[in-house]
């Protein structure tokens, strides 16, 4: 199980005793605009859009321009969300140093993950699978944060783009492009889609 930020035995984080008293109630109430889970969502909005807007090639231009018009109202409204009118995240949990080992060891495995796909894709003849594997290395990257962040979020995320790379994986191998880059404009649509229902429900998201 994981632990929520609304469980009540999650410590709270130490910095917070050092915040005056309006601001720490801000916090506890997650609706602080300096609260570190809206800025690290702007990592997730902008993996959401290089996702879509790098991935539409293929697509003919009133696709392209519907999908990049859908992605960017996704980004301006989960921004608007995070930052313009803030809604409750739930106070944040206390994470110790252990967590940003396990977000530095994630990140470098998604890495190695990436360049090792992209060696076997390539070599094998199946470089048109290489951007949806590259999203599912990405998901598989969210399921460490889960449990050092205590954010049941990025299981979310991670059931997701697993789910979608792995049907967008087998079909852009067995049908070549343009297979690859279509499921990794949907994977990038649905992380744009999970940001979005966070920033505006993430209470109710992290305390399923």
């Amino acid at each position: 199980m994981v632990p929520t930020p609304d469980d009540p035995a999650t410590p709270e984080p130490a910095w917070l005793a050092r915040l005056p008293p309006a601001a720490q109630r801000s916090v506890r109430e997650g609706r602080s605009r300096l609260d570190p889970r809206r800025v690290g969502a702007l990592v997730g909005i902008a993996g959401g859009l290089v996702f879509v807007l790098a991935n539409l090639a293929w697509a003919p231009m009133p696709i392209t321009l519907l999908v990049c018009g859908l992605a960017i109202a996704l980004a301006a409204a989960t921004l608007w969300a995070l930052f313009g009118a803030p809604r409750a995240l739930g106070a944040p949990a206390s994470v110790g140093v252990g967590a940003w080992w396990a977000y530095l060891a994630s990140v470098a495995g998604m890495l190695a993950l990436i360049a090792g796909a992209r060696l076997l894709l390539t070599s094998t003849g199946h470089a048109a699978a290489i951007p949806i594997a590259i999203a599912v290395a990405v998901g598989l990257h969210f399921l460490p944060f889960a449990r050092a962040f205590h954010e049941r979020h990025f299981v979310d995320l991670a059931v997701a783009l697993v789910a979608i790379g792995a049907v967008g994986l087998v079909t852009a191998i067995v049908g070549g492009e343009p297979a690859g880059e279509a499921s990794a404009v949907v994977a990038g649509l649905a992380m744009l889609a999970l940001m979005l229902a966070y920033a505006v429900r993430g209470r109710a998201l992290s305390a399923r």
